[in-house]
């Protein structure tokens, strides 16, 4: 169904440019101009409305570094396997430390709470 298709993405490489462009396909059915064509009364005449964004890439860099500079340059730190992980302890992606902390079950009947304190009030004013 050709009504369905509602954007389309041109992506071309002209002369070492890669050009990219997104384009809205408009649709207007066309009137009957009285012609015997059958499908020609009923197919949809196409626009493309241009819609941003609008990018276009140069390549500036076609030759590979030498082997050693590649090596230095793709060098990573050598990671310590030997150190003992922390229980309870994460890292975030930011470097980040996060612990958890586990405590004992609390005592609620032993809580002061807004009733219990406003109560020990009364009783310390009647005294």
């Amino acid at each position: 169904d050709i009504p369905t298709i509602d954007h389309v993405l041109v992506i071309s490489a002209i002369d070492g440019v890669i050009y990219i462009r997104s384009y809205v396909v408009g649709f207007k059915m066309k009137r009957g101009n009285g012609k015997s064509d059958a499908f020609a009364s009923r197919a949809p005449k196409c626009s493309l409305i241009e819609m941003g964004p609008a990018v276009d890439l140069t390549l500036r860099r076609d030759r590979l570094a030498a082997p050693q500079l590649a090596k230095l340059a793709l060098r990573q730190p050598k990671q310590n396997k030997g150190a003992k992980k922390l229980k309870n302890v994460t890292r975030d992606v930011l470097h980040g430390k996060t612990g958890r902390i586990h405590m004992q079950k609390q005592d609620m009947s032993k809580l002061v709470t807004r009733s219990r304190f406003s109560k020990s009030l009364k009783r310390s004013t009647k005294q």
